[in-house]
């Protein structure tokens, strides 16, 4: 048979056997009763929006159109404020608005309030910088930016907390010069909530040197508001918005609201540098900044205002949209709850439904288009689609689906590092076939001479010593051996590393060119040396014995009769067809390379397919022990059909 006919035949043999692995490998992993099998591919705690998700992914379940005409849209509220969905569809139009408050049990976000700022001098060279501050939780820093009269600026300076007084911070300046000094601070609590304050004094000396005195000369501080009911809530009624400033000539105060909109606020005295915007009437919820600017210094500070709860929009005379409702999703259980609370740590999934049929009473076909408004005023184009359930593949449809996949080498996602098998597994081939690869090749070519010479000159002394000492490492476990080259070489001699790759500076930066190379070889020393000498044993003694029964073989006679030299008898011979039972071997043993000896490489931490084959097992990685299992049986067959071209090479009797 001509070579191009036998690859053709042999394909089509491979094939076959691994859609038989294929469907070994689905009854090992599939046919268990009830959910068992999908209880394989689920990581333990998971919810039941990921199983179904998983499930979906390994073909075990199946998405069909709920009945019904209703529609979901479902989203994540980043914000407090108000929000407005609005639908149209065959020339209807129907709007919601809903509110998403905070909750102050919660979620902070009241920032502090600065009070009682100042300036004194604390030596003769030395001044402090004095301020008060409160808020509801604890404070983080008080931090300052502070500018020299020589226009030195020093940024971040941090202020102490006192150990006696509650919200009072302090910090000195030393080494004090005559002249202007400019402090802008900031109070940051511990939800990050921040709210600032400006100074300006001025620092006269005597001919000594030492501080004659400290006059404030502007104060910009104790942004605040004052709510006449103790809650701030969007009914409507004013609240009064307060600021203080000292030494100023003009002050200006601006109101930024949650939906980008600003407005400069008239302001009235309130006596002892007070400043006010009385009856601030609040249009609607969320997070508003107060700015206060006087002769150029600025402070700042904001507050949340929650809402009350607004009642959906829906056109009466709607013959298209019509039920609309929506209703707050946690933890993947719908409840009804108004308004819809906001926290940092637990922000809820608003779902909106609406009904949409046509004038005929059918259900509308495709999606619904809408525009969702957030509180800032921005909008988004959203889509609100007909729901699905998940429902349980038939057998013979999750057989379809799973050998559509593994023949594309789509092997799913890793339940570790959610990433792609097939990428997983890229990535420990290479060094899998390096170590185990390097090993197979040394261990047959070296055992291949030391057979043939072994039975080229038996009953000598070379022959049993060889016999003893391959007979002793053949029966040596690889564990044992391994810890014994490790024992040796890294810790009496210090040769080798222990364990590891290599590829890496003590520095832990990634080396290149040739000192990467010769650190890999340097790891690869110790695990290749043990494994090539194990496996050198074994084939050794079946090529002695090859060797033993083709040299009493009729055509090795011929050959001396012939008077050939005793090293082309051996050679071209005896050893070549000696060799066709160690093709054979090492055909089966390339299946082996890919599964990368599990316990050599557990033992030296080398990070290849036979780690990763324990690792998958011991967590319950199924989707990666199924694709190792896969790429294992491939290698096995592609060797068994290199070793069958190499057989017809090696002896002529056989025909392919």
């Amino acid at each position: 048979m001509r070579l191009r006919k036998y690859l053709v035949k042999r394909t089509i043999h491979m094939v076959v056997t691994l859609l038989i692995v294929l469907v070994l490998l689905f009854v090992l992993f599939r046919l268990m009763p009830g959910s068992a099998a999908m209880g394989l591919f689920m990581t333990p705690g998971i919810t039941e929006i990921e199983r179904n998700q998983i499930a979906l992914r390994y073909g075990f379940a199946k998405e069909i159109e709920l009945p019904g005409e209703y529609f979901l849209y479902t989203f994540n509220p980043t914000e407090i404020g108000q929000y407005t969905i609005e639908i149209e569809s065959g020339g209807d139009t129907m709007q919601a608005t809903f509110n998403v408050n905070i909750d102050p049990a919660q979620t902070d976000m009241n920032p502090p309030v600065i009070y009682n700022l100042d300036a004194v001098a604390s030596g003769n060279t030395t001044i402090s910088l004095v301020l008060n501050a409160t808020d509801q939780s604890n404070f983080r820093n008080v931090r300052a930016d502070i500018i020299y009269p020589d226009f030195t600026i020093i940024d971040d300076v941090v202020f102490t907390e006192s150990e006696t007084t509650a919200g009072a911070f302090t910090r000195e300046i030393e080494d004090v010069m005559e002249g202007i000094y400019t402090v802008r601070l900031e109070a940051t609590d511990v939800n990050k909530n921040v709210a600032s304050a400006a100074m300006r004094f001025n620092v006269t000396t005597d001919a000594t040197g030492n501080i004659a005195s400290v006059v404030s000369e502007l104060k910009v501080w104790n942004v605040n508001i004052d709510v006449p009911d103790g809650s701030i809530d969007e009914t409507g009624d004013g609240i009064v918005i307060r600021a203080r400033a000292e030494g100023v000539s003009s002050v200006t105060m601006t109101v930024a609201t949650p939906d980008n909109t600003s407005q400069q606020l008239t302001l009235s005295s309130g006596g002892a540098n007070w400043y006010n915007a009385s009856s601030y009437s609040i249009p609607i919820n969320g997070m508003f900044e107060i700015s206060v600017i006087a002769d150029g210094f600025e402070a700042f500070s904001s507050f949340p205002v929650n809402a009350a709860p607004s009642s959906l929009q829906i056109p009466a005379d709607s013959t298209v949209l019509s039920d609309f409702s929506i209703k707050r999703e946690q933890q993947h259980v719908l409840v009804d709850e108004y308004p819809f609370i906001y926290s940092s740590d637990n922000v809820p999934e608003i779902v909106t439904n609406v009904t949409a049929v046509q004038s005929n009473g059918n259900r509308v076909e495709g999606n619904l288009e809408a525009t969702l408004t957030f509180p800032d005023g921005s909008s988004s184009d959203v889509f609100f689609k007909h729901p699905n359930d998940i429902v349980d593949r038939s057998m013979l449809e999750q057989f379809y689906f799973y050998m559509k996949s593994m023949l594309l080498f789509d092997f799913g996602i890793s339940f570790e590092d959610s990433r792609p098998v097939w990428d997983v597994m890229l990535e420990k081939i290479p060094p899998t076939l390096l170590l185990f690869g390097s090993s197979l090749i040394l261990s047959f070519m070296i055992g291949i001479i030391i057979g043939v010479i072994v039975a080229w000159r038996r009953g000598s002394v070379l022959e049993l010593s060889t016999i003893v000492v391959t007979l002793f490492m053949y029966s040596m476990p690889i564990f044992w051996s391994a810890l014994i080259a490790q024992w040796i070489f890294f810790v009496q001699l210090e040769w080798f590393p222990l364990s590891g790759m290599g590829g890496i500076s003590e520095t832990g930066e990634r080396l290149l060119g040739m000192a990467y190379v010769s650190d890999v070889l340097w790891h690869l020393a110790l695990p290749l040396m043990t494994l090539s000498i194990l496996s050198l044993a074994g084939t050794v003694l079946l090529m002695r014995s090859s060797m033993l029964e083709v040299m009493g073989e009729d055509f090795i006679t011929t050959a001396r009769a012939k008077g050939l030299r005793p090293r082309t008898v051996v050679y071209k011979h005896a050893a070549r067809n000696a060799m066709l039972p160690v093709v054979t071997s090492m055909a089966l043993a390339v299946g082996g390379i890919i599964s990368g000896g599990v316990l050599t490489e557990t033992i030296f931490s080398w990070p290849g397919m036979g780690t990763l084959l324990v690792r998958g097992t011991l967590m319950h990685n199924y989707p990666i022990v199924q694709g190792a299992f896969y790429i294992m049986a491939g290698m096995t067959v592609l060797g068994n059909m290199f070793a069958d071209i190499l057989y017809a090479y090696l002896d002529p009797r056989v025909q392919l």
